[in-house]
C-alpha cells in the first residue's frame, strides 16, 4: 500500500512522546493497516487482542480489577467489571484522542491499551468503544472470566461495514453480552439488524478470519504516561 505522508519513516523510533492536549504526556506508536476493507478489521482486532493478552496481569490492571470487584455488592465479577468500566470511562470520539496528529484524509482508530487506561487517574479515563472493550476484557481476565470481542454493523449510513465493538463474556456455558459503552445493563445487546456480526477470540488461536470494516488507513496506539510503570 502507498505510505501516507504523515507515516513515520523506516529510521524513526517506533515509539515517540508528545504532550497530548487531553491526556497529558503520552508515548505513541502508529501502525499502518490494510486499505483492503475486510483486512482492516482483522488488523485492528489483532492489535486489541495483543494489548489485552500483554496487559491483563499487569499490577495496575489487577489492582483495578480488585477495586471493581470490591465495589460490587452482588459479588458477580461480570457485573463488577461492567459497572466499574461504565463509571470510570468517559466516552469520547477518536477525533479527540487523535487531536495532535494530522491524518489528512485517512481514518484513524486510537487505541489506549488496558495498562495505560489503568494508569490514568480516576476521572481522567476516556476512550471510545474499542478502548472500553480492551480495558474491560483485561479486567475480566484478571478476575478469571473469559470474553470475546464482538464487531457489529450498526450504522445505517453504511450497513455493510462494522462500526461498533463490544464484549461477550462466557461463564458456565452462558454467553453474556457486555456493551459497556452503549448498553444500559449487562446482558443487553444491540439487534443484528444488518445481519453482520462477528465474535473474535482474545485468548485462543491466532485470528485468521477476515470480516468487515472497522477503520481506515491507520491505528494509533497511545500509551498514557509511558505504559504506567
Amino acid at each position: 500500500m502507498p505510505v501516507p505522508p504523515w507515516a513515520p519513516g523506516p529510521e524513526a523510533d517506533p515509539m515517540a512522546v508528545i504532550a497530548h492536549p487531553t491526556l497529558g504526556v503520552v508515548s505513541y506508536r502508529v501502525d499502518l493497516v490494510s486499505e483492503e476493507p475486510d483486512q482492516q478489521v482483522a488488523d485492528t482486532i489483532r492489535l486489541m487482542r495483543d494489548y489485552v493478552r500483554e496487559d491483563w496481569n499487569h499490577p495496575l490492571v489487577v489492582n483495578d480489577a480488585a477495586r471493581a470487584y470490591g465495589e460490587c455488592s452482588s459479588g458477580d465479577p461480570i457485573e463488577a467489571v461492567f459497572w466499574w468500566t461504565k463509571r470510570q470511562l468517559r466516552f469520547v470520539e477518536d477525533e479527540l484522542t487523535a487531536q495532535p496528529f494530522d491524518f489528512r484524509d485517512s481514518v484513524v482508530e486510537t487505541l489506549i491499551r488496558p495498562v495505560d487506561m489503568a494508569a490514568l487517574a480516576d476521572g481522567r479515563k476516556l476512550g471510545d468503544c474499542d478502548d472500553y472493550v480492551m480495558y474491560a476484557a483485561a479486567l475480566l481476565k484478571a478476575l478469571g472470566v473469559e470474553s470475546r470481542f464482538v464487531t457489529l454493523a450498526a450504522d445505517h449510513r453504511d450497513p455493510t461495514r462494522y462500526s461498533h465493538v463490544y464484549l461477550a463474556a462466557y461463564r458456565d456455558g452462558w454467553r453474556i453480552p457486555l456493551d459497556i459503552s452503549h448498553g444500559p445493563y449487562p446482558g443487553w445487546e444491540a439487534p443484528n439488524q444488518y445481519d453482520k456480526r462477528r465474535e473474535w477470540a482474545i485468548f485462543g488461536p491466532d485470528l485468521t478470519a477476515v470480516v468487515g470494516v472497522v477503520i481506515g488507513a491507520a491505528a494509533l496506539a497511545l500509551f498514557a504516561g509511558g505504559r504506567g510503570t
